[in-house]
C-alpha cells in the first residue's frame, strides 16, 4: 500500500517492547479489562535513521474478532513538544475516556511519538514519521491482530496536521480521520488567504489586514525571532516572507517546506472521510487578532469543506464534516461550551463506530 520513498527511514519489522503495562483510563480497572495485550515503546523505525522519538504504544482490544480495527492517536504540541502519553493521562479533554471507550467496543488503540521540528529536523519530518508508524503497524498486522482495512487516525492540533497528511497522501491505507483543533495548511501565504481571501501584498498599508505569525511557526521553519525588551514580538506574515525573498535559496526552501507539510495541498478525490472538531467559534480575524486565536480556528476546516464540495458536490458531508460549538449545538439541542466534553466524545465515538464497526447511522451537517 505504501511506496518506499527516499525520504523515509527503514521501518522496523521487529522491536523490543515492554508488554503488559496497564491502560490508565477514566476507570483503570474497567479499561484494563478490555485490553488483551499491551505493547509499550515499540520502535517503528530501524537502521541508522532511528531516533529516540520513533516509538509507539499499542493496546490490543480483547473483544471482537481475531483482526481488530485500530485508531492511532497522534499528539499535539506545535511540533516542538508533546508525548504519546496524552492518550492515557489527559484528563482535561475527552481523549482518555474516548480511547477507553474504543477499547470497550473492540477497537485497538495506538499512540505515537514523532520527531520535533528543530534547526536540524525540518518539515515534513513529523508527517513522515507518522506515516512510518502507520506503515510499521500495517506491516506487523499479523503480530498485533490488526485489520489493515480498518485503520483510522485521531490527531490533535499538530497531530491533526500529521493525521490529515497521512490520510490524504495515502488514502487507500486509512479508513477515516478525526482532526481536533486542526490546521490544514502551514503555508503562510495560503493561511493569509484562508482568513482574508481578498488580501494582496500590493494593497496600500491602510487596507492591509495581515495576520500576525504565531511564534510556533518561527520554530517550525527556523525563522529568527524578534524580541523587544527581551520578549518575543509577533510579526505579520509579510514581515517574514519579504526579507526572505531577497535570499532566493532560503525563500525557496521555506516555501518548499511549507508546501510539503500542508495537508490541504494533498487533498483529492478518494480521500477518506474527515471529522473536524474545534472548541472555538468561527469568528472573524483581523490584523489585531492575537495569533493564538487563528492557529486553532475552524476557518481552516471550513476551507477544506469548500474544497471538498467542489469535488464531491452535494455529498460533501460524507467526506468533510466541521464541528464547532455553534454548529454542534444544532445537533445536540443545547448551547455547548469548550469544556463540554460529553457531546464531543459521543460524536467522535459515533463516527469511529460507524466507520470501523458499521454500528451507527452517524451523520454530519454543518
Amino acid at each position: 500500500m505504501f511506496q518506499q520513498n527516499r525520504w523515509w527511514p527503514k521501518v522496523a519489522l521487529i522491536s523490543s517492547v515492554a508488554v503488559g503495562v496497564s491502560f490508565l483510563g477514566a476507570n483503570p480497572s474497567n479499561a484494563q479489562a478490555n485490553v488483551a495485550k499491551s505493547y509499550m515503546n515499540l520502535t517503528y523505525v530501524s537502521g541508522t535513521n532511528q531516533h529516540e522519538r520513533h516509538k509507539l504504544d499499542l493496546w490490543v482490544a480483547k473483544t471482537g474478532g481475531t483482526k481488530k480495527p485500530l485508531v492511532v492517536f497522534i499528539h499535539g504540541g506545535g511540533f516542538v513538544k508533546g508525548d504519546k502519553e496524552f492518550v492515557r493521562k489527559d484528563d482535561s479533554r475527552p481523549t482518555r475516556s474516548l480511547s477507553t471507550a474504543l477499547l470497550a467496543q473492540g477497537i485497538s488503540v495506538a499512540s505515537i511519538n514523532y520527531r520535533y521540528v528543530s534547526s536540524s529536523v525540518h518539515f515534513p519530518a513529523p508527517m513522515q514519521d507518522g506515516e512510518a508508524a502507520v506503515r510499521f503497524l500495517r506491516q506487523n498486522a499479523a503480530t498485533y491482530n490488526i485489520d489493515t482495512s480498518k485503520i483510522c487516525l485521531y490527531g490533535t492540533s499538530a497531530g491533526a496536521g500529521i493525521a490529515q497528511w497521512i490520510a490524504f497522501k495515502f488514502p487507500k491505507a486509512i479508513k477515516c480521520v478525526v482532526a481536533n483543533a486542526a490546521q490544514t495548511s502551514y503555508h503562510l501565504l495560503n493561511i493569509q488567504f484562508i482568513f482574508q481571501p481578498n488580501y494582496t501584498p500590493r494593497q496600500t498599508p491602510g487596507e492591509k489586514v495581515e495576520l500576525k505569525i504565531h511564534t510556533s511557526f518561527e520554530s517550525l521553519f527556523n525563522i529568527p525571532k524578534i524580541t523587544v525588551d527581551g520578549k518575543p514580538r509577533s510579526r505579520t506574515f509579510m514581515e517574514v516572507i519579504n526579507p526572505l525573498r531577497a535570499n532566493k535559496a532560503n525563500h525557496t526552501r521555506l516555501l518548499s517546506d511549507m508546501r510539503a507539510a500542508s495537508p490541504n495541498m494533498l487533498y483529492k478525490a478518494g480521500a477518506p472521510p474527515v471529522l473536524y472538531h474545534y472548541g472555538r467559534e468561527d469568528h472573524p480575524v483581523s490584523k489585531t487578532t492575537d495569533p493564538g486565536a487563528w492557529v486553532h480556528h475552524p476557518r481552516f476546516a471550513l476551507e477544506m469543506h469548500h474544497k471538498a464540495k467542489r469535488i464531491h458536490g452535494a455529498n460533501v458531508f460524507q467526506h468533510v464534516c466541521v464541528r464547532y460549538p455553534r454548529c454542534a449545538a444544532r445537533i445536540c439541542g443545547k448551547k455547548l461550551t469548550t469544556t463540554d466534553n460529553t457531546f464531543w466524545k459521543a460524536d467522535i465515538l459515533g463516527f469511529f463506530k460507524n466507520k470501523l464497526l458499521n454500528q451507527t447511522t452517524w451523520g454530519c451537517t454543518k
